[in-house]
């Protein structure tokens, strides 16, 4: 379940529920990002900084070249196989540092991860380079590439 509330073309509110393991996550930007498994605490999430062993997100079933090249220019040693939104979600708890997606989505499918990445710390970008910030409320709703990452220093 991915719910978002985006003004002025970013999300800036996101919540993610996953029914299989009943754990929610959600997040304000500006205010922080929390996550909670069943009736249990809810604890606030962090991207991690400066991570020595660079940790990817990706899906097996929709990789591509590129998106291998790009991981591999910026030096990831391991890449995690998970669903949809969770990809945003171990990005924004500090279990991954980069999701680098070149097919398409569509907004519904991107805006809530943002949100809580964002409210997390990290962020979601519209190219590798990381110098737009990914928008939304497009007049087609269909996503282009882009890079959901921790930590922009790993550009460098």
């Amino acid at each position: 379940v991915n719910i978002a509330l985006i003004e002025n073309g970013l999300p800036v509110w996101g919540a993610i529920y996953v029914p299989v393991t009943q754990t929610f996550y959600f997040g304000i930007v500006g205010e922080g990002a929390f996550k909670q498994v069943g009736d249990g605490e809810i604890k606030p999430i962090f991207a991690r900084k400066n991570a020595s062993n660079l940790v990817a997100v990706g899906s097996k079933s929709h990789a591509k070249p590129e998106e291998t090249s790009f991981f591999n220019s910026v030096g990831v040693s391991q890449i995690v196989s998970v669903g949809s939104s969770l990809k945003f979600c171990l990005i924004a708890e500090g279990n991954a540092d980069v999701y680098f997606r070149s097919g398409p989505t569509m907004e519904w499918d991107t805006a809530a991860g943002q949100a809580i990445l964002a409210a997390a710390g990290g962020q979601v970008y519209q190219d590798i380079n990381a110098t737009e910030v990914f928008g939304y409320n497009k007049p087609n709703l269909l996503n282009g590439s882009f890079l959901a990452i921790a930590d922009t220093t790993i550009l460098k």
